[in-house]
């Protein structure tokens, strides 16, 4: 072994390398077995024909949605916390599911469309929807970046091999796939990458309960050392306590109601107004089916989350009862890192491939995912709405080719950047609410109001963009580990789990209280675009009509 910038760094195996080289291979391989008869049109390419499985598109989702970050920060996370997040989550996962069955995708079956934007035109008007575009294809773009960096990360900790040659290889792999296969290879090789990496994550977390000495002796140390969930726990606090993250502190810096409701709002934002993964669901050939997808990639959430989880109060286990802490001694206080470690350490030779094959995996799902949505948004909402639909389809694809590259080499780009972050479960939650929760917003005022207009729906947004600039000034320039702050930066203090819903609420509010002094849409104009109208003209026997007919 050799000490490399603070962190314990050692060569894999040639069996590992050759699993992660197989790996590799089939992800590539599946895109391009996918596309070997090519795509007789735009909608194969972008909606792979809309005529999907919901279970296939349910498990593709796992991967497709979870990436690195949750692979390595979970772990990390529990590590540092103890049993805390793993309640939060697996109550999220049980609430989210109904609400986005019942609710969201319904209604946006029943519109026919392609991207969740196009909705936004037809309720309000082609500025918001362009608005909301772009502030999707901004943050879609920036996440992608550290979702590269995680399994950088990984690799770098695990071998000498150099982060930048981690970042290009995940990141030209998953983009060649894309672009040759469009959302059927993105969806099957996802589909592969969530049955690998359920098995990985299962196998590491086996290995290391037989190591501890059982369930119970995992209980009895998380119990001695205050990791288990108290009742302080569950205290209505949605403001992270001054000096929280102490090195000496005994808990979680949240709160149980702040995990479960942010992470819950979250999920509902993420499958009303993400194109991820309204994408993916759009895909699947029927409603019914659609339906029994969701409540099948809930039960896939929570069996992961809890196994995430699980590795991180194993590992702290493992090595409390060795009196040793590699966070600290080794690691720089980075737990993020501590799941790599443990593998390279102390598991057998071979499974360090298989846990680096599933982080790679599992970050080239969500990679190969967010290029094809950032592609279908861009040219949908911006290129098709301008040029009108006249394109031919060929053209059509090589457009949306091109533009996932583009997206590609600048998340990629950033992806360098993001080598000096820490915190990923934070970072992924704190980007997703700051930018879901203003769009979500939107999307409820033109859902559940019928006198939201377009002019209350841009200030709605403009309030809501100045809430993400004040969370952003606040929480850098007063952290929570900061007790004398200024009263307007103290927003910084905000746990971060409650971004989404901030914002959500403030541009909800700001969107109702700005459609009144504006005239309200005729009500001709509600046909399928409203819940309640859709819901009265059905019981006067009135059909609505979809968005848009292919």
């Amino acid at each position: 072994m050799l000490q490399h910038n603070g962190t314990v760094h050692q060569d894999l195996q040639d069996i590992d390398w050759a699993i992660i080289g197989i790996h590799m291979s089939i992800s590539v391989a599946v895109g391009v077995f996918i596309s070997k008869n090519g795509h007789k049109n735009s909608k194969e390419y972008l909606m792979a024909g809309r005529n999907q499985h919901g279970c296939t598109v349910a498990i593709s989702l796992l991967s497709g949605m979870m990436s690195g970050i949750s692979f390595l920060g979970g772990p990390g996370y529990s590590y540092k916390d103890g049993a805390a997040m793993f309640l939060g989550y697996i109550t999220a996962g049980i609430l989210g599911p109904p609400i986005a069955a019942h609710l969201i995708i319904p209604f946006y079956h029943n519109l026919n469309i392609t991207t969740a934007y196009e909705y936004f035109e037809a309720r309000f008007c082609r500025l918001i929807r362009s608005i909301a575009s772009v502030v999707f294809v901004i943050k879609t773009t920036i996440y992608l970046g550290i979702v590269l960096y995680a399994p950088a990360l990984s690799i770098s900790t695990l071998t000498v091999l150099p982060m930048w040659v981690c970042i290009l290889v995940t990141g030209v792999s998953a983009t060649l796939y894309t672009i040759k296969g469009g959302m059927l290879a993105v969806i099957w090789t996802d589909f592969l990458q969530s049955v690998a990496m359920m098995l990985v994550a299962a196998f590491a977390l086996g290995f290391g309960i037989h190591a501890c000495g059982g369930f119970a002796e995992i209980y009895n140390t998380l119990k001695d050392n205050d990791r288990l969930v108290t009742a302080k726990f569950f205290e209505w606090n949605p403001f992270t306590p001054p000096n929280a993250f102490g090195k000496d502190r005994k808990g979680p810096a949240e709160d149980y109601w702040s995990m479960a409701i942010g992470v819950t709002l979250q999920m509902i934002a993420q499958c009303n107004t993400d194109q991820l993964a309204v994408q993916r669901w759009l895909t699947i050939k029927d409603l019914r089916s659609a339906k029994i997808g969701i409540y099948q990639n809930g039960v896939v959430q929570i069996f992961m989350t809890a196994i995430c989880n699980l590795i991180g109060m194993t590992i702290y286990t493992f090595y409390t009862k060795r009196d040793e802490d590699p966070v600290q001694s080794v690691l720089g206080g980075d737990s993020d890192k501590v799941f790599p470690y443990f593998v390279l350490h102390e598991l057998p030779h071979g499974l360090a491939g298989l846990l680096v094959a599933g982080v790679l995996g599992s970050t080239m799902s969500v990679f190969s995912g967010g290029l094809n949505s950032c592609a279908t948004s861009v040219y949908v909402d911006i290129i098709e709405n301008a040029m009108g639909k006249g394109v031919p389809e060929h053209r059509v694809v090589r457009l949306t080719r091109i533009i996932t590259v583009i997206v590609a080499c600048c998340s990629i780009g950033l992806a360098f950047g993001a080598a000096a972050i820490t915190g990923l479960v934070k970072l992924a939650v704190s980007l997703l609410g700051l930018t879901l929760g203003p769009l979500l917003a939107t999307n409820l005022l033109g859902m559940l109001t019928s006198f939201g207009n377009w002019q209350g729906a841009l200030f709605g947004l403009l309030v809501g963009l100045f809430g993400i600039v004040w969370l952003s000034v606040g929480s850098a320039m007063c952290p929570p580990d900061k007790e004398d702050c200024n009263s307007f930066l103290a927003i910084g203090h905000l746990t971060f789990f409650w971004y989404g819903g901030f914002l959500t609420v403030i541009t909800f509010i700001a969107g109702a209280f700005g459609s009144l002094f504006f005239p309200a849409p005729p009500q001709s104009q509600l046909d399928g675009l409203c819940i309640w109208y859709d819901k009265k003209m059905k019981q006067d026997g009135i059909e609505t009509t979809p968005l848009l007919v292919n």
